[in-house]
This record gives C-alpha cells, sequence and structure tokens, in this order.
C-alpha cells in the first residue's frame, strides 16, 4: 500500500470519527436533557455508593410501571453523592423508550462546558482529517 494511500486512509478515520464524536456529543448532551426535564421518575433504592479518587458512584435499583427491575450504577458528583445513604432512596429518570438509559435526578446532563470541549476537541479532528483527505486528492490529482 503506498504512502499517500495511507494517508488518505488515515485523513478518511480522523475525519469520519472526528465528526462522529463532535455530533455524538451533542446527541448525547440533549438526548440528556430532555430525559431530566420530561423523562418518567421512579423511586430508586440505593444499594451500595463508592469513591474512588475523584470518582464518586452510587448503585441503585428501581422497578418500572411494568414491574421490571432494573439494577444501576451512574458516578455522580461528589455533592449529589453526599446526599445519598446506603439503604435509603433516590429519585430516578428514565428514559420511555429505554429505561436502561437512567440516571438519579441532577446527575444525568453532562455539563455544557464538557460538551463544548468534546466537540470542540472532535472538531478539530475531523478538520485536520478533512485537510489530510484534500490534501492527498489534490496531489494525486496533480500528479495525473
Amino acid at each position: 500500500m503506498n504512502s499517500q494511500r495511507k494517508l488518505l486512509i488515515m485523513g478518511l478515520l480522523f475525519a469520519l470519527v472526528g465528526g462522529f464524536c463532535a455530533v455524538g456529543s451533542w446527541f448525547a448532551y440533549s438526548l440528556d436533557r430532555e430525559i431530566e426535564k420530561s423523562g418518567p421518575r421512579a423511586v430508586g433504592h440505593i444499594t451500595d455508593k463508592s469513591a474512588v479518587s475523584s470518582d464518586f458512584m452510587v448503585s441503585y435499583w428501581f422497578v418500572l410501571p411494568g414491574g421490571e427491575r432494573i439494577e444501576a450504577g451512574r458516578i455522580v458528583s461528589k455533592t449529589l453523592w453526599n446526599t445519598f445513604q446506603k439503604g435509603g432512596t433516590l429519585v430516578v429518570t428514565y428514559a420511555n423508550d429505554n429505561p436502561k438509559r437512567n440516571f438519579p435526578l441532577g446527575a444525568g446532563v453532562t455539563s455544557l462546558g464538557i460538551t463544548i470541549f468534546a466537540s470542540a476537541l472532535s472538531s478539530v479532528f475531523a478538520i485536520f482529517g478533512s485537510l489530510l483527505v484534500f490534501g492527498v486528492l489534490r496531489r494525486t490529482s496533480g500528479e495525473a
């Protein structure tokens, strides 16, 4: 495989993955915002909470209106984690069409700052990849 083909493939990968991640970060952000704003609610039962370094994890279960029990865990902020007690309850909100996408109320939305950062970084990769692809294609067409 010649070097131009390798550069073309690498550029396409950067462009596609970067673009996918840039769009995906906004999709996840808007989905969590919608779940938090208008998703169904349930009473969750806290089974465990743990802290490792700067990650504060809470494990819980809740029951859907149809009777199905869902077990879940989520990394939450230290402030929210401090309000939880093992054996206590919390309010869980979830996606109606996919209850496995759930989180304790107040813990679902990735911050806007992180979403902007992830989107900007991914966009840089997409732009770099696109420039690489166009550069290779322009060099190839100039040689013909």
